[in-house]
């Protein structure tokens, strides 16, 4: 499964990997 996610932030690109290991962390708890 490929996921492809956008986010916008005036901060910075942190909150994208946030968001990513957010997203890792759902995906992993969905298939058990």
């Amino acid at each position: 499964m490929n996921i492809v996610g956008v986010t916008a932030c005036t901060v910075g690109i942190a909150h994208t990997y946030i968001a990513q290991k957010k997203i890792e962390t759902a995906a992993k708890k969905s298939r058990t």
